[in-house]
């Protein structure tokens, strides 16, 4: 999964922003060019009072409110789903204890339904670990686990008739905490499925990706109608630059700064390429800046939106662990009554649902190689 994976944490990195914010300072003085026909009529006056004055504080408002309360409000789906997904682990492996009780007080009939109920268990744990929320809800209306559990934990209660009395009243017991974990698996079952599809409407999204275009382009307007930035690396620049750097490099010689071996020629020599050849603007650094710090908060808001497959998503060490020691209970019984062959389809079923899941993610990533036979 790692492999086939999109990596999000590259979004956030140092050099992801750098190489934006580079892009950014490199096609500045381009878009400068490209509305320079269209404010060229205006009053330098009447544009700055109508961005600085009207145009950009509403929108630096409305962009700021609507980014803050969408992350507010991602962040804390996520927490929703962390608690019910960790609660929901807890009444399962208090079930899976409750019916391995009930294999050591049972026999015959009763020892194989409990077997095929932590076989349930199992495939329970795969759903959580593996299954779409798509592909969970089908699952529920055309095989339910739940149900499955619960018509278990009802045979169970009808003992055979040579149990001791006992014995009987234990197992009586026994299954009815245990149907009292299976109610609550359903509603945090519920809890949880509600929860996940609590997304945020996508035109929240495309009016934030709106207001961070015309943020940009306000300030490019307004400095476009201001003063015009040199552009970089075009062909009749590049000659001029050298026809300049070649004469202040005669000077230097001339001077004798280099032929004594001074740093300070060389000096010269390098600030004089690196202003000749990459002209520094400050406008052009603050537009840089900008773009780069709002591609990051869109790609903040937009991962948070995957609270199961995307950089900033649910802390599953809690949750994994208990899945472990679930599947870890269930196959010391197995191992225990020497059922392999049904510890073998247990791990047949996990095998098929990560190859689910990685076909999954390699047809959101658009790959070909398929790591599954």
């Amino acid at each position: 999964l790692r492999k086939l994976q999109i990596n999000e944490a590259d979004y956030f990195s140092l050099s992801y922003r750098i190489i934006v914010a580079g892009t950014a300072y490199i096609l500045f003085p381009y878009l400068q060019r490209i509305a320079a026909p269209g404010v060229g009529i205006i009053d330098v006056d009447d544009l700055t009072v109508s961005v600085t004055g009207e145009f950009a504080p509403v929108l630096d408002v409305l962009y700021a409110l609507l980014a803050s309360s969408t992350i507010a409000r991602l962040q804390a789906r996520q927490d929703r789903l962390q608690d019910a997904a960790n609660e929901e682990l807890c009444h399962l492996r208090m079930l899976v204890w409750l019916v391995i009780e009930l294999v050591a007080d049972l026999k015959d009939e009763g020892r194989e339904t409990c077997f095929t109920t932590l076989q349930t268990l199992w495939s329970y744990t795969d759903q959580l670990a593996f299954s779409s929320r798509k592909d969970e809800l089908d699952l529920n209306i055309k095989d339910d686990p739940i149900r499955k559990l619960f018509v278990a934990l009802h045979t169970l209660q009808c003992a055979e008739e040579d149990t001791p009395k006992a014995t009987r009243e234990r197992v009586e017991r026994t299954t009815s905490d245990a149907s009292r974990h299976v109610e609550a698996l359903l509603t945090l079952r519920t809890q949880r499925l509600d929860r996940e599809g609590q997304a945020v409407p996508p035109a929240v999204f495309v009016i934030l990706n709106s207001l961070s275009f015309w943020i940009l382009i306000s300030y490019v307007l307004l400095t476009t109608r201001r003063e015009l930035e040199p552009m970089p690396l075009t062909f009749s620049s590049l000659g001029v630059s050298a026809a300049h750097l070649l004469d202040k490099a005669g000077m230097v010689v001339q001077e004798g700064t280099v032929g004594g071996g001074g740093p300070e020629g060389a000096g010269s020599i390098l600030s004089t390429i690196v202003s000749l050849f990459w002209p520094i603007n400050t406008e052009g650094l603050l537009f840089a800046a900008m773009t780069s710090l709002l591609l990051v908060v869109r790609n903040l808001y937009r991962d948070l939106d995957n609270p199961f497959s995307g950089h900033t998503q649910i802390r599953r060490t809690v949750s994994t662990n208990s899945i472990t020691g679930i599947r870890t209970e269930i196959a010391g019984t197995f191992e225990q009554y020497r059922l392999m062959g049904r510890l073998a389809a247990c791990q047949d079923l996990s095998d098929a649902c990560i190859c689910g899941r990685i076909a999954r993610v390699k047809a959101d990533n658009f790959r070909d190689d398929d790591p599954c036979p």
